[in-house]
């Protein structure tokens, strides 16, 4: 830690190092936010060598524990190599359609309802009642 650091840390009382957990930044001005950004950066930047040395002396470190070893190896080729993609899968079927004219209830469900021997939740089905029972929603009559 540098003096400057220190002088940083110590322009606040020693039991008031920063807003409570949760709290919104109360500061409005974005020039002053922007500059508190950049000065965060600054102290984070002249921290960043000894930062990267800890992670390799972690990461080369026989006695550390090998999840601390992996997550210190990580951090290095992320930091070196940029994060691997993320793929993004999934059985999506979707379309839209706009029209000028809203569908009717009866076109509704006979385009988008899911028809009987189709994949989904019982449940999920317009115009279906749930194994085991009926459902109250439009077009159904409680007897409760």
């Amino acid at each position: 830690m540098t003096d400057d650091d220190v002088d940083l840390l110590k322009e606040r009382p020693p039991n008031r190092r920063g807003r409570p957990k949760g709290s919104k930044n109360k500061c409005k001005d974005p020039a002053i936010r922007a500059e508190t950004r950049v000065a965060m950066a600054q102290v984070a930047q002249l921290h960043g060598p000894k930062a990267i040395s800890t992670l390799v002396e972690i990461m080369l470190n026989k006695k550390a524990p090998h999840a601390s070893r992996v997550a210190a190896a990580g951090v290095l080729l992320d930091r070196g190599y940029g994060k691997a993609p993320q793929a993004i899968t999934g059985d999506v079927n979707v379309s839209y359609q706009i029209g000028d004219t809203p569908l009717s209830n009866a076109e509704w469900i006979e385009k988008y309802a899911p028809k009987a021997g189709s994949p989904g939740r019982e449940e999920d089905r317009v115009g279906m009642a749930p194994a085991g029972g009926s459902t109250n929603g439009p077009g159904s009559v409680s007897t409760h």
